[in-house]
């Protein structure tokens, strides 16, 4: 895909990413953080094409890293659900996070679903889950946010 294609043009309707792609991400946000380029607003200038530069880049010097320009939007759809299941949760007294006193301030600046990685897309990472029983064990789910609710669900259970 060019990332100057018009958004109209692009896909909808992919189906959302895997764990594994998720922690894929995560992986090239860092490499992103290292860089200098998390976040930077020169990412933003569509003239250059840097997001799907340093995408290009990453790919080289990881040759297992399955995501392409094309799954911009995906990771951006996905992050988007998160974060409007997060208000959902939040609304209904599901969840409580210390300092946030409205939906507004849940994963503020998240960007549009638009196929571009600018400066927005490139600040966010997927949340990974990690699930602390009551006898001091502790599970790691990473990106796999399936999994660690349906174990707590049955924690709770127990």
């Amino acid at each position: 895909m060019n990332p100057t294609a018009d958004a109209a043009a692009m896909m909808v309707g992919t189906p959302p990413l895997t764990p594994s792609q998720k922690q894929e991400w995560n992986g090239f946000i860092d490499y992103l953080e290292k860089s200098g380029y998390k976040g930077s607003p020169q990412l933003d200038n569509k003239n250059t094409a840097l997001g799907a530069s340093l995408l290009e880049q990453y790919r080289k010097v990881n040759p297992k890293f399955s995501l392409t320009y094309d799954n911009v939007r995906d990771v951006q759809q996905d992050l988007q659900d998160y974060r409007k299941s997060m208000i959902d949760q939040y609304k209904q007294g599901k969840i409580v996070v210390d300092g946030i006193k409205s939906e507004d301030e849940i994963m503020p600046g998240l960007s549009d679903v638009d196929g571009w990685l600018g400066s927005k897309t490139s600040s966010w990472r997927f949340p990974k889950a990690v699930l602390k029983e009551s006898k001091g064990s502790v599970k790691d789910f990473g990106t796999d946010l399936a999994a660690y609710e349906a174990a707590a669900r049955q924690y709770k259970k127990q």
